[in-house]
């Protein structure tokens, strides 16, 4: 199917369309072409050649314009079917090793689509953003649950649990007392979320409560390592609670969420 290029090419479908009839064994530079992952400030720029009936993007995360070493960015594109949609699969390698894998569907009419990532990350694929762009740099979180449940006797007790990190990080997050949110606590600078929606600052650990059982005096982050309150290693945590119960009860617990924020 043969169809002819306008004088003005105004975006990427247009580009692609015209050159349907390239054959398979050659490779076709179609243009560079900037995108935002709305809303964060991050725009990644890529040269789309087309090879057949897929298309590669190699490019670049500019880092929010400089604000962060850039990030390589390769993946590739392709036709769904009936044309309706392009689907784009696109992997950021950052300076510090972590990948963010991004799915993306665009329109191919008007270049706008929606994206997510493999850290939970979701919004609008905006096409051509103006410079600067607003919004703060993507924020990779690793999310997970806790619960700490023992039979609890009277007096003084004490239960523990370890936790891992699904990756590991460049250095040991910061874990005050501060960064610890019980039940009916208010959430911090360094600590914004809640059970529902755990978040936390670049470089430090959450922790949100949302249920307990006994008489719990304590609730404090450890170092799986030197069994130091208030700390971590790279790898994970353990949380331990400390309890006196005025009389035997059938369970001491603790149980929620947490996040941590790549630094």
């Amino acid at each position: 199917m043969n169809r002819c290029l306008p004088s003005v090419v105004v975006s990427l479908a247009t580009a692609v369309i015209g050159l349907t009839s390239v054959s398979s064994a050659s490779a076709q530079v179609i243009g560079t072409f900037r995108f935002q992952f709305a809303p964060f400030c991050n725009v990644v720029t890529v040269l789309i050649e087309q090879k057949g009936t897929v298309f590669e993007l190699t490019g670049t995360d500019d880092g929010c314009d400089g604000a962060a070493p850039a990030s390589t960015a390769n993946g590739s594109a392709h036709f769904n079917t009936g044309g309706s949609s392009v689907g784009i699969s696109l992997a950021l390698v950052r300076p510090d090793g972590f990948v963010v894998n991004n799915i993306i569907s665009l329109n191919p009419g008007t270049l706008a689509g929606t994206w997510r990532d493999d850290w939970g990350n979701t919004g609008n694929f905006v096409f051509n953003p103006p410079a600067p762009v607003a919004g703060s740099p993507r924020r990779l979180t690793m999310r997970g649950d806790y619960i700490i449940d023992y039979p609890a006797p009277a007096g003084s007790s004490q239960g523990a649990a370890s936790f891992a990190f699904a990756r590991q990080l460049a250095s040991a997050p910061i874990a005050v007392a501060a960064n610890v949110i019980t039940v009916g606590s208010a959430p911090t600078a360094n600590c914004p979320g809640s059970f529902t929606a755990p978040e936390a600052a670049p470089g430090h650990l959450c922790v949100y409560e949302r249920a307990r059982g006994g008489t719990i005096s304590s609730l404090r982050i450890i170092n799986n390592s030197t069994n130091q309150f208030d700390s971590t290693t790279p790898t994970g945590f353990g949380i331990v609670i400390n309890a006196n119960n005025p009389a035997p009860a059938p369970f001491t617990f603790s149980l929620g969420r947490w996040a941590v924020t790549v630094p």
